[in-house]
């Protein structure tokens, strides 16, 4: 069974400041990894993004909440892990 990838719109213009071929990457992680089974490739995260998960895809890292009840996976940030960028920019969007 495949699961529904929601995209919040700011990740989506997270994508476009990566560049062409890591966005590339990022997407067919998204694709193949994600859409497949999103409670086992990624790594669960603590407080203040507790209920998220990251997938790591090179130095770059997915934050998504995998949304049980209605079959989704949202992706809530994607950013480079240096300086805990991407975990910044997910906690400032997490509820």
């Amino acid at each position: 069974m495949d699961w529904e990838i929601v995209y919040d719109e700011r990740a989506i213009k997270d994508l476009d400041t990566l560049g062409n071929v890591t966005a590339c990457r990022v997407l067919k992680a998204i694709e193949d990894k994600l859409k497949k089974d999103p409670e086992s490739v990624g790594a669960p995260l603590r407080k203040p993004l507790n209920g998220c998960r990251k997938l790591r895809v090179g130095d770059t890292r997915i934050i998504y909440q995998v949304k049980d009840q209605s079959i989704k996976v949202i992706i809530i940030a994607i950013g480079p892990r240096r300086n805990n960028e991407a975990y910044s920019i997910a906690g400032s969007r997490f509820p």
